[in-house]
């Protein structure tokens, strides 16, 4: 209302909208403003799943200002302002794969770099979520929101709009359906390919071994019975796939993600293709991150919205329909043949993802200088204090923690545990620092401290 919508939509040239709009008394102007508003605050968020836990919330709010003030307004305005440079190029972003997401999932890299992992992910024993019933509840909530997030960029039903607005929600549904069916096909046939690599070493085991298929027993296994056990090792093996059911979800989430940017100018056909290709897409990364990332995003925040979204952008560009490209953005919206049309999603998301580097980069790297930091090179202005870290910063910021508790008296019980845990950690964090401040040939500070 402010700002932002000004700089969005108002006249200004291709790189940045003008102030005619700052403060705006004009009626006709707000259902686009709140619409606008409700995508600037989905693309400020993303970044907080991926450095949840261990990111100050002062230096968190650094993000959502940086976006919904610079980052939203001015990719908005190259995307869907009529005189955007990237609008008349002829880009394909109906719903915000490239506007929204990923900026907020580029975000989300950057803040986790600066920010680093967390220390249960670097010991090895990682941190998962607790509450699988709310993550599904929340994930059908999202695709329930997400067919208004694309059908209203139609912006109403009438002279046909009714029509765009329908394909948006169809293609809403069919993407993440295939996405989700592509990355658990996917995760199985990997599963699979994994045993298949292993199965050699299985069955040596087991020949190796052989009491180890009947342990009870005293006398030598028989080669024939080795043979069996080594057989059945492998079919307990190959019936032993489970669903990681946490990354499921995410699959959904990055089909929505995907079907943002081609929801209103794909045919069905070309939306399941969109789903599947990110499904595989999506599984790879994971794959690939595991074997050898050393970014810590819980979430997958970074995967889900800005690969997918990257995903959903040249989806677009390659499987968008004329006649479907026509009725969503008119006759006289620009159209360049396949492989033009590529180069520019490429383009496109590729500003995109630097100009948020940039941005969004340039205030955490300061605050990550070494100046900002303790003589244990932690990042005190960006990051909580080990001790906090540890506790968690549900207690520390509201003064309650997250359980599902059957009384009052629990939930007490469990705070006062709480603040006990945390005055031995801030004891031990003292103590260390008084060793350090003697060994550095401060024996004076050591003492008041």
């Amino acid at each position: 209302f402010g700002m932002g919508y000004s700089l969005a939509y108002g006249r200004g040239n291709a790189f940045i909208g003008d102030l005619s709009l700052v403060f705006t008394d004009s009626w006709g102007e707000f259902p686009r403003m709140f619409f606008g508003f409700t995508f600037a605050a989905a693309s400020s968020t993303i970044a907080s799943g991926a450095t949840a836990g261990r990111m100050k919330l002062s230096s968190y709010l650094v993000i959502p200002f940086l976006i919904s003030l610079i980052l939203y307004p001015v990719f908005s305005h190259w995307v869907w302002a009529p005189n955007g440079w990237l609008c008349k190029w002829g880009f394909i972003d109906f719903a915000g794969s490239g506007v929204v997401h990923l900026c907020g999932g580029a975000t989300a890299l950057v803040a986790n770099i600066f920010v680093g992992p967390r220390k249960t992910f670097v010991d090895g024993h990682v941190t998962k979520g607790h509450s699988l019933p709310h993550a599904v509840t929340g994930t059908l909530i999202l695709w329930f929101g997400w067919f208004g997030f694309n059908a209203g960029n139609a912006r109403g039903i009438s002279g046909g709009r009714s029509i765009v607005a329908a394909i948006c929600c169809v293609n809403t549904a069919l993407t993440p359906t295939a996405t989700l069916l592509s990355y658990l096909a996917y995760d199985q046939a990997l599963h699979y390919y994994r045993l298949y690599m292993n199965a050699g070493n299985i069955v040596i085991e087991m020949k190796v071994n052989p009491r180890e298929s009947s342990p009870a027993l005293d006398d030598p296994v028989s080669p024939q019975a080795a043979e069996s056990s080594s057989a059945v090792a492998v079919v307990e093996q190959l019936s032993n796939y489970r669903i990681d059911f946490a990354r499921a979800l995410n699959a959904i989430i990055s089909g929505l993600v995907a079907s943002a940017a081609g929801c209103a100018t794909m045919r069905g056909w070309a939306a399941i293709l969109t789903g599947i290709i990110t499904g595989i897409a999506m599984g790879t990364a994971i794959v690939l991150t595991q074997k050898w990332g050393t970014i810590d995003d819980p979430v997958d925040a970074f995967i889900v919205h800005g690969l997918c979204g990257f995903v959903g952008l040249i989806t677009a560009g390659l499987l968008s329909d004329r006649e479907l490209i026509d009725m969503a953005y008119g006759t006289d919206y620009v159209q360049h043949p396949a492989g033009e049309q590529l180069g520019v999603q490429l383009v496109g998301g590729l500003v995109i993802i630097g100009s948020t580097v940039a941005v969004v980069g340039l205030p955490l790297a300061l605050m990550s200088l070494p100046c900002c930091r303790r003589s244990d090179s932690h990042p005190f202005l960006i990051r909580v204090s080990p001790s906090l870290e540890e506790v968690g910063l549900d207690y520390m910021v509201k003064g309650w923690a997250y359980f599902y508790l059957d009384s009052m008296k629990e939930q007490r019980r469990i705070q006062k545990s709480l603040r006990k845990r945390l005055s031995v950690l801030e004891m031990r964090e003292r103590k260390r620092l008084r060793s350090s401040l003697a060994e550095a040939g401060n024996p004076d500070a050591a003492a008041s401290s």
